[in-house]
């Protein structure tokens, strides 16, 4: 398993994507199916692309952050870990590109 870092920024995003995925797919079970932070949420069946999209839109509008769903593809973005790290660069602004 990862170690994470268990506050700050870096949680908070991890426990607002793990929310969101209890509201909208896991109910109550996402804490669970998300074994560690580095498992891939669509090849452990988590969420598929669309879905992986829908969250893609939700931390755009949460954090005020650009997602460029078509760079998405082969960036390894599908693991909690880098999500959440992609995240915190552009709200601590060390990422001067606009998009993910």
């Amino acid at each position: 398993m990862s170690p994470r870092i268990q506050s700050g920024p870096v949680e908070s995003v991890r426990i607002r994507i793990l929310e969101w995925l209890d509201q909208n797919y896991h109910f109550g079970e996402a804490q669970r199916l998300v074994e560690n932070d580095g498992i891939s949420l669509t090849e452990r069946g988590i969420l598929d692309r669309a879905a992986l999209g829908s969250l893609f839109a939700y931390l755009e509008d949460s954090f005020r952050v650009t997602i460029d769903r078509r760079r998405v593809e082969g960036r390894n973005l599908d693991t909690l870990q880098n999500i959440v790290a992609a995240v915190v660069l552009r709200l601590d602004g060390q990422d001067c590109r606009p998009v993910l």
